[in-house]
């Protein structure tokens, strides 16, 4: 299973009232495994590792929080904790009153002084979300008459039209008939999403087809790199004497009784979503590409407005129960795996242009990034930014826009040299081809970051002092601690032979701790094709041979092509044996 970081990552969540603090402890788990798995010297944000978040009820909010607002992990959680006591404010008399006379529990105060403290008066639909590290959101509503699902979004055409705000947004994904009131938009009435799409998972594949996402994909089966799908707690009903099936709509429900069997629908509607689009991944022969992460017991019994601190303890504690599974761990560790590709794995260039976006990313006002590590990837993301730059930038009007027959590269590079946004910054990662002066516009404003592991490919530009920063590797320890791992060297204290042992420290010092080459030389050892000791001298004798050929002039930086070179070049001899 190899990870592509040049395909969709979607994290999908779950409603479920105040139990979406489990996904919020869940998330945190997955990313802090994203940055032990993947080599990293901070703990990413969901914001970092996926393009697309997608929510219903109180999995939308989530989704809003951390994608629309640029919340962290730690904010949500806290944000959530204090999240029930200001919702669901109210007396008891008050609330019976209310589900009777409205349908609803609870009064949508609690819930717009908590979003207005937060999103003030700000719409979801973002013209300039990239500047400020945000990725796309789609909330899901349903509509109250036909029962059809609504997405509420922070991208494309329909969106900047049709505009709502946030407020609104996440009033209509959590207006669950037993809880909060319905809110009309636009003249239309809306109820809690959760109604029939509790878990997005399915709806979303459909909307990455649709012209609605910005570069609509033929096959999201195979174009999605990796889709997490979060819950809330699976539920344990028990069977209904009944045996005929009744399901009950958002426009049907007349009584509590109505209600609560909505609410069993509701809760079991979103395991039957998982199978279907497991068996999907299955059958198209991506099984390693989804991934569903929920808590399997203990969380039944917690209804979606218990809100003290027993509860939370409760829901914590399951949660990290659930978590210390070896099948969870298993799970999470080859998700994290995946995931990491997008935040890119290497000598550490594409995490220093990522970690120069959140710290400046306020400078700019639009941020296009293009991964340029294969033709393929590079092609793919230009597309996507030039669809993105039509919808988001309606009004400007680039020298191409009569032409159908341009390339994306023309389009975006047209936009970018007539754009009114002057202030936009254009990353290209992993720029190891010499050929990358068409993705970059002839004007004099703007900003151009490129990342490559070779100077040829920055040959002709100027970047004046300071403009260029050479990464070096990793060092001796974690150089060592990496090899033995990738090696699956069990006990990296007594495994390794006196032999070996000293060859290992020798192979860490050739490789100048390079990532990409430690992992190549770990799969060979691991594979048995070398042992640490044999491995150093075919490496040796390898990259004596290549240093006999001096490069043009310019070509390297310094030693890490050779190095990469060496590695690759026994890999591939040891294919041929």
């Amino acid at each position: 299973m190899e990870p592509s970081a040049g395909k969709l990552r979607v994290l999908c969540l779950d409603g479920g009232g105040i139990r979406g603090l489990s996904e919020i402890l869940i998330l945190k788990e997955l990313m802090l495994n994203v940055r032990m798995r993947n080599k990293l010297n901070f703990t990413p944000e969901p914001r970092q590792c996926f393009d697309l978040i997608c929510g219903t009820s109180t999995g939308g909010l989530i989704a809003i929080l951390l994608g629309r607002l640029g919340k962290t992990l730690d904010e949500c959680e806290k944000l959530f904790r204090d999240f029930g006591s200001e919702i669901f404010a109210g007396g008891s008399s008050g609330k019976a009153a209310r589900l009777f006379l409205t349908g609803s529990r609870h009064a949508s105060g609690g819930l717009e002084k908590v979003i207005r403290s937060h999103a003030a008066e700000e719409m979801m639909f973002e013209d300039e979300a990239a500047s400020k590290g945000h990725v796309p959101v789609a909330v899901v509503s349903v509509m109250k008459n036909t029962g059809d699902a609504e997405l509420f979004r922070t991208y494309g055409v329909r969106a900047s039209v049709e505009s709502c705000s946030i407020l609104e947004a996440c009033r209509a994904t959590s207006a669950a008939t037993t809880f909060f009131p319905s809110i009309t938009i636009n003249g239309v009435e809306y109820v809690d999403g959760a109604f029939g799409f509790n878990n997005p998972s399915d709806l979303i594949l459909k909307e990455l087809k649709s012209i609605e996402w910005p570069a609509p994909l033929l096959d999201p089966l195979a174009d999605i790199g990796c889709l997490v799908s979060v819950g809330t707690g699976r539920p344990t009903f028990e069977r209904e004497k009944s045996s005929v099936s009744s399901r009950v709509t958002p426009g049907g429900i007349k009584s509590v009784s109505d209600a609560l069997k909505c609410c069993k629908e509701i809760a079991t509607s979103c395991h039957r979503v998982h199978q279907v689009v497991a068996e999907r991944f299955k059958d198209a022969g991506f099984v390693d590409r989804y991934y569903r992460l929920d808590v399997d017991r203990g969380l039944e019994s917690i209804e979606l407005n218990e809100t003290d601190d027993k509860t939370m303890q409760h829901v914590s504690a399951v949660t990290r129960a659930y978590m210390k599974s070896r099948a969870v761990q298993d799970e999470i560790a080859q998700c994290s795996w995946l995931l990491g590709a997008k935040i890119g794995r290497g000598s550490g260039k594409t995490q220093l242009a990522l970690r120069h976006i959140e710290e400046e990313g306020h400078r700019y006002s639009v941020i296009v990034w293009i991964n340029a590590s294969t033709k393929e990837h590079a092609s793919q993301s230009l597309s996507e930014a030039a669809a993105e730059m039509a919808a988001q930038w309606p009004k400007d009007l680039p020298w191409t826009h009569n032409r159908p027959d341009a390339s994306d590269a023309l389009k975006v590079t047209s936009r970018l040299r007539s754009t009114i946004h002057s202030k936009w910054l254009l990353v290209i990662d992993s720029a190891d081809d010499t050929k990358i002066n068409e993705y970059i516009p002839d004007c004099n404003h703007g900003s151009v970051m490129v990342t490559s592991i070779t100077v040829r490919a920055c040959h002709g530009f100027s970047p004046g002092p300071g403009g260029r920063i050479d990464v070096g590797g990793l060092d001796l320890t974690n150089s060592r601690s990496l090899l033995l791992k990738l090696a699956e060297v069990e006990d990296q204290t007594t495994a390794v032979s006196e032999d070996d042992s000293a060859a290992l420290k020798d192979i860490v010092g050739e490789l100048s701790g390079i990532p990409l080459a430690i992992e190549q030389a770990a799969a060979l050892i691991r594979n048995g094709n070398f042992s640490f000791k044999k491995f150093l001298s075919a490496y040796k004798q390898k990259y004596r041979a290549l240093m006999e050929e001096p490069p043009d002039e310019g070509s390297w930086a310094y030693d890490k092509d050779r190095i990469i070179l060496t590695v690759l070049d026994l890999a591939y001899a040891s294919l041929e044996t």
